[in-house]
């Protein structure tokens, strides 16, 4: 943990900590109405909540809620998402609430399972995680070191990867649910305190509108084939069957309600789009050549022809380009810009992939391969970044 505390910021005091340690000891489990309707006029008097989820997905493609914890470091309740499907309203309006701030610990899952499960836009969130990599932690930093660097606590290892819809819940499983959201507040309110001091408040705030619209939007189906493995290597024709064939394997795995996986694996469907945009599968029946694969079961195969079929009938509505790999001048631009981006966070004192990861400045190269453009940073990066960014792309130019 690299996070400076010479400064006169303090964490939480002992009262307070005292107050969350009895906190997470007695939470309030919620699987009524009633109870919830009691909690949400507390929630609306807060400014600041933790927020957590324990849910199941290992067979489905939709997480299955089994616990929401919500805690203002006095209180923790553990709600009964199964038990409380008929009486949403109180925790929509408190996912949806501008005015009441939420935080979460790596909140990109969280807010998948939430958005899907109560249909509803977050507002306000904040994360504490990407908050402490802003002040020099590692960027993958887990809540329990944060809690023990920080305000000194301890937490013991949980239960994580249980059974969280069983009821009723094992002792271990609810000590381990209590503490993820007990101490949050008080972390959360160090982290912003600290933040402010070294004027990077601003920096969470738009990073948080960013992921908070990602959230929103979704999944963006026509880029569904850059999540297969290895799509890279595709040619013209079979890249377009690829993203057909991802559209197609999302689809099904919804309707289905079953892990992508499940439905047809990577290697399969980068196998079967090399067959559809095959020269031979226009002279060759779709049988002939499924029996030549080796990475898609017979089973599958059997069942999917039929909906093959019909997908390879016309061809692809859009012809995607393969990505050619980096030219020697880019690789040269990339390493000039991987060097400024190590030298701007060590003055910051921060991971050098807060700022840019390699993959992302790729991404940039290649965006601008069309344009006279300097590769640009959005937001806060770009500010510190795009003219160190401009001036290695003008002097690689040159040479």
């Amino acid at each position: 943990m690299q996070i400076n505390q010479s400064d006169q910021t303090a964490p939480a005091s002992q009262q307070a900590i005292q107050q969350a340690r009895q906190a997470a000891s007695t939470p309030i489990w919620i699987d009524n109405a009633a109870t919830l309707h009691q909690a949400a006029s507390i929630w609306q008097q807060r400014s600041w909540l933790a927020i957590d989820t324990e849910f199941i997905r290992e067979r489905t493609y939709y997480a299955q809620l089994g616990v929401l914890q919500v805690s203002d470091a006095q209180t923790v309740w553990l709600l009964d998402t199964p038990a409380l499907r008929q009486h949403q309203q109180p925790i929509q309006d408190l996912l949806a609430s501008s005015s009441i701030n939420k935080i979460i610990h790596s909140c990109s899952e969280d807010l998948e399972v939430l958005s899907q499960q109560y249909q509803v836009v977050l507002a306000a969130v904040h994360d504490s995680q990407i908050a402490a990599a802003m002040l020099g932690s590692p960027l993958q930093m887990r809540y329990e070191n944060l809690i023990g660097d920080i305000l000194g606590q301890q937490l013991p290892d949980g239960p994580s990867r249980s059974n969280w819809l069983q009821r009723p819940l094992s002792p271990a499983q609810l000590e381990y649910a209590s503490n993820d959201v007990a101490y949050l507040p008080l972390l959360m309110q160090y982290l912003q305190q600290r933040l402010q001091a070294t004027e990077r408040w601003s920096w969470l705030q738009q990073d948080m509108q960013w992921l908070l619209q990602k959230a929103a939007s979704g999944n963006d189906p026509q880029q569904l084939y850059r999540k297969v493995k290895g799509y890279a290597r595709l040619d013209a024709p079979a890249l377009a069957r690829l993203q057909q064939l991802a559209i197609w394997r999302d689809q099904q795995a919804q309707a289905q309600d079953l892990p992508r996986s499940f439905v047809l694996r990577d290697e399969g469907l980068m196998e079967l789009a090399s067959v559809a945009a095959s020269p031979s599968y226009a002279d060759s029946s779709l049988t002939q050549l499924l029996k030549q694969t080796q990475s898609i079961p017979a089973r599958v195969c059997q069942r999917y022809k039929p909906q093959w079929q019909a997908l390879f009938s016309s061809p692809p509505e859009r012809q995607l380009q393969p990505e050619a790999p980096l030219s020697r001048t880019e690789k040269q631009l990339l390493s000039k810009a991987q060097e400024s981006v190590k030298q701007h966070a060590a003055q910051l004192h921060v991971e050098p992939a807060l700022l840019a990861s390699r993959r992302i400045l790729t991404e940039l190269l290649i965006a601008n391969r069309q344009t006279s453009a300097a590769a640009q940073l959005p937001g806060w990066r770009g500010d510190l970044l795009n003219d160190a960014l401009q001036a290695s792309l003008q002097h690689t130019s040159a040479d």
